[in-house]
């Protein structure tokens, strides 16, 4: 036991711990703040907020929202921390470093120009799984069973499993879902063939550490393992991820947005003519407008009343109306429209234009 007391102690998985408290802090705040929150940080910002982009890769889908932070917390703290042990901290910290940029890099060039969501955390730390289960492979040939049958190499070996296997079975069997559909198992898949590549480079030396634990002799550091620069890089995305969370927190809480309509609502409707203005407490992209939902209750006698959306800046969208409405009509237009944050996200939001 004090042989791995002082393994663990030498070799600490700081980094690891530091990815799961990372993954723990953005996420958290999506479980007290609303919708908006899931929204920003699973999207990439204007190119001008590109420090912004950490986000995506630290914060959880809001679909299984407890299920998806618990599931990758223990991922990065289990399989995370034993790969921090046996390649070291500087080559765990290379490693996370190329699936951090990776998953990123394939998560925007899938949402370039297109519209949609990615939430990434476990892109970024799937690919664990693979050093653990080459770590499993070299117990087998070196008949190490007195491991292999202990009640918790079974489990993580289980979980591990049911991890690589089980989810992506379950989501195409079960749930009856292509592979790739869910975006998320493509970046699972990159992780996992990341890791994999890199434990082929290494297998060599990975399989001297992992003997050498077997032995329970100490791991001797390669001098070209001593330049800290990956450590360097990992510690100061962590650092910036944790500051785009309280930049992320602040956008959601102080961005409220709101509209009025010209006319004002309760305006009897044969009095507001053939305008309505809508003006908005945010800019909003022009011509954006999406109708969701039309419902227009006129008089059998007079022709259908057409509407033509007109922008007047990016404050103020103007609603014309062929002809002015009479005592009997209604009117109820519901739309969407796309707005930016002061940081360059762009959200969804809803505007309704009744009047009766």
């Amino acid at each position: 036991m004090n042989y791995y007391y002082r393994l663990v102690k030498n070799r600490f998985p700081v980094i690891s711990l530091l990815l799961a408290l990372s993954c723990f802090i953005s996420t958290l705040p999506q479980f007290f703040l609303s919708a908006v929150y899931s929204t920003l940080t699973a999207q990439f910002p204007a190119v001008s907020h590109l420090y912004l982009a950490t986000l995506p890769s630290f914060t959880h889908s809001p679909d299984f929202l407890l299920v998806h932070l618990i599931g990758n917390v223990l991922v990065i703290l289990v399989f995370g921390s034993i790969a921090e042990i046996v390649l070291g901290r500087n080559r765990f910290a290379f490693l996370t470093l190329l699936t951090f940029f990776g998953s990123t890099l394939v998560a925007y060039l899938r949402m370039n120009g297109t519209a949609g969501t990615i939430h990434g955390a476990s892109g970024i730390c799937f690919g664990y799984h693979s050093l653990f289960l080459f770590v499993l492979v070299i117990l087998v040939e070196r008949k190490r069973w007195d491991i292999l049958k202990k009640p918790g190499t079974i489990l993580l070996l289980v979980f591990a499993v049911f991890n690589v296997f089980g989810i992506p079975v379950v989501e195409v069997v079960v749930y009856n879902a292509g592979f790739f559909r869910n975006f998320g198992q493509t970046l699972h898949l990159l992780s996992y063939l990341v890791i994999l590549v890199s434990v082929l480079i290494w297998r060599k030396e990975i399989e001297d550490a992992v003997i050498r634990i077997l032995n329970r002799e100490d791991i001797q550091e390669n001098v070209r393992k001593k330049n800290r620069v990956s450590q360097a890089l990992i510690f100061f995305v962590l650092a910036l991820n944790l500051i785009n969370t309280v930049i992320i927190i602040r956008e959601s809480t102080e961005n409220t947005f709101a509209y009025s309509v010209i006319p004002a609502e309760g305006t009897p409707i044969d009095r507001i003519g053939t305008e309505v203005r809508v003006h908005f407490s945010h800019p909003v992209e022009e011509n954006s407008e999406y109708l969701i939902r039309k419902s227009i209750s006129y008089d059998d006698d007079k022709r259908t009343p057409e509407v033509k959306v007109e922008w007047s800046g990016d404050r103020q969208m103007k609603l014309r109306f062929s002809r002015p409405f009479t005592k009997s009509e209604s009117l109820l237009l519901i739309y969407t429209i796309q707005r930016y944050t002061s940081q360059g996200y762009k959200l969804e939001e809803k505007t309704a234009i009744l009047f009766k």
